[in-house]
């Protein structure tokens, strides 16, 4: 009896130690399994990150070469902001030159001090582009390297020209325009001075020069000198001012005397009557009113 009841003991014991080590089976094929299921859905996810964003060495459009420490750009790139910790350098390549563009905004680029300040160096607005607080600044031809501008000795030497040329200063010994194409000279504040130290000389086909108020011809040393070769010197008569005469102005008058204020230099027209028999009309003979060498 005694034996009997040590042998049931013994095989219920075995039971329990059976069902605790199938339970810890149990537990850890399912952690397996749920780190399986895990692990695949993150390879899938990586996948499809690495799908939508083209990820490789860089990612679509850009590609990272840590090699050179350089970054290439692709077709065209969206970007807010573009950091360099040391010396920046954009380049282009022979054929596909670098092009900065800003959404309807202007394009700034900015140096950083070691004190967290930072100034626009330059500047791309609708206005123009403009260079502050930098030393030097060149230009350089992308094939053979030499450089066509520097503002360390500022001199133009552009084989094919230029379209446009905004200066506030700028000093040549000869502008010259395509044969093909006109010349003009401009000022956006309404005043110009063209300036020779040993002279001016104005070749062309047609010279036209229009001012909206005075066009000063002096010369400090010598004469002035206007010659108009075969086609002659023309004066447009519509935008010199006529001045009324001791008499007033007088109806049916079709011819005028070209008269200069000097030392004004002061062109104006005085009218001469169609019956003039009388006395010589001179440019004297303008009303005290209407003084045209008195204009301010």
């Amino acid at each position: 009896m005694e034996n009997y009841y040590d042998d049931s003991r013994y095989n219920v014991g075995g039971k329990n130690k059976a069902v605790v080590q199938g339970r810890n089976t149990f537990a850890f094929w399912t952690i397996v399994v749920i780190l399986l299921v895990l692990t695949i859905g993150n390879l899938l996810l990586t996948l499809s990150i690495i799908g939508v964003l083209h990820l490789g060495k860089g990612i679509y459009g850009m590609e990272l070469i840590p090699e050179e420490d350089v970054v290439k750009f692709y077709g065209e790139t969206d970007l807010d902001r573009v950091f360099s910790k040391n010396v920046g350098q954009f380049e282009g390549f022979l054929d596909d030159p670098v092009t900065i563009e800003g959404d309807n905004a202007p394009v700034y680029v900015r140096m950083h001090h070691r004190n967290t300040h930072s100034s626009n160096r330059l500047a791309v607005e609708k206005s123009g582009v403009q260079f502050r607080g930098v030393n030097t600044f060149e230009l350089k031809d992308p094939i053979n390297g030499e450089t066509i501008f520097t503002t360390h000795r500022p001199h133009y030497s552009i084989p094919n020209g230029a379209n446009n040329l905004i200066s506030k200063v700028n000093s040549a010994s000869r502008i010259v325009s395509p044969v093909d194409k006109h010349l003009v000279v401009s000022s956006l504040d309404n005043r110009l001075s063209i300036r020779g130290s040993e002279g001016i000389h104005a070749d062309a086909a047609d010279v036209y020069v229009k001012a909206e108020q005075n066009i000063l011809l002096n010369s400090t040393q010598g004469a002035t000198y206007l010659e108009g070769g075969s086609s002659g010197i023309y004066l447009d008569m519509d935008k010199i001012p006529i001045v009324n005469s001791e008499m007033g102005l007088r109806a049916g008058s079709v011819q005028y005397k070209i008269c200069v204020c000097m030392p004004q230099g002061i062109v104006f027209r005085i009218e001469i009557p169609q019956d003039h028999n009388g006395s010589k009309i001179s440019c004297v003979h303008f009303s005290s009113k209407h003084d045209p060498c008195n204009h301010n």
